[in-house]
């Protein structure tokens, strides 16, 4: 074997290797398990090998969910997630079996599927709302006809209220139609 032949082969080995090292990759949700928080996502992208040939990833089962929240504090932002919803899935530096299991990683698995964590809100093309919070400053939450818009003065509902606790009102209340 020549010099030359031993680098290709080396070069070959080092871009195989590389090909299986995920870092992030553009998903949808098939299924979600809301007693785990953990979906089937279909990874949005291909394989490619070197032989040429090229496949799709395969649907990655038990991938968490990242929510916006807090235990410690018990604060949390939950939604409605379904099949379709877009995702960003990024892969862990280790698997996260043993962390689910106990607390703690320890794993040889580097950047595998195993290892991958669905965030959700990745778009293709932006919402209206979107284009709204950001050219208006404002934070918008919504759920179907149902809004609430926060911008720096203001707080705008849209849908029906109900009040479970008590309701304090510092300031006029006025009654406007149309």
């Amino acid at each position: 074997m020549s010099l030359i032949d031993f680098v290709d082969e080396v070069k070959n080995l080092v871009k195989e290797q590389v090909n299986n090292i995920h870092t992030a990759l553009p998903g949808e949700i098939v299924s979600i398990d809301a007693t785990t928080c953990r979906a089937s996502v279909r990874p949005k992208a291909q394989m490619s090998f070197s032989n040429g040939k090229v496949l799709d990833f395969p649907i990655i089962s038990g991938v968490p969910v990242v929510i916006p929240q807090s235990p410690a504090s018990g604060a949390v932002i939950a939604f409605p997630v379904k099949a379709g919803d877009p995702c960003l899935l990024i892969f862990s530096e280790q698997a996260l079996d043993y962390w689910f299991e106990n607390g703690t990683t320890n794993s040889q698995v580097k950047h595998g599927l195993s290892g991958a964590i669905a965030i959700l809100g990745l778009m293709k093309t932006p919402s209206s709302d979107f284009k709204d919070a950001i050219e208006n400053e404002k934070i918008i939450v919504r759920n179907g006809n149902a809004s609430i818009a926060l911008s720096n003065a203001t707080i705008t509902i849209r849908g029906d209220v109900t009040v479970e606790g008590n309701l304090l009102i510092n300031g006029e209340v006025r009654q406007v139609t149309g």
